[in-house]
């Protein structure tokens, strides 16, 4: 953990002090050979809160108007109504396929299917 926030033993050693002090964390029984720190029902508290601030609502109304302009954006471009041409003609063509062929099956075939 400390090479990932980039700290020194010395400044970790501080860091653990910090939080033990204002009860985040607790020593607790040595599991291997070494004391382990242990996190308190104060540190848990934390979880659900967030450093997030409050977004209001015209905040979140633009925020969702740009998102459906995008995506509309973004459905009418050329590239992506080739893939979905691509994509549902190849479904359109399976689906009249079955049916035809239920129809075939059924008697109710206005053509028949010819192997």
């Amino acid at each position: 953990m400390l090479k990932e926030l980039r700290l020194s033993d010395a400044q970790g050693d501080r860091v653990l002090e910090e939080l033990a002090s204002q009860g985040y964390i607790s020593l607790g029984p040595p599991q291997h050979k070494e004391f382990e720190y242990q996190i308190t029902e104060l540190a848990y508290e934390l979880v659900p809160s967030s450093a997030a601030k409050r977004i209001s609502r015209t905040t979140t109304q633009d925020a969702l108007k740009g998102l459906i302009s995008r995506a509309k954006e973004i459905t009418l471009s050329i590239r992506c109504r080739l893939r979905m041409a691509t994509f549902s003609s190849g479904v359109k063509w399976l689906r009249s396929f079955l049916i035809r062929s239920l129809r075939c099956l059924n008697g109710r075939a206005l053509f028949s299917i010819s192997s």
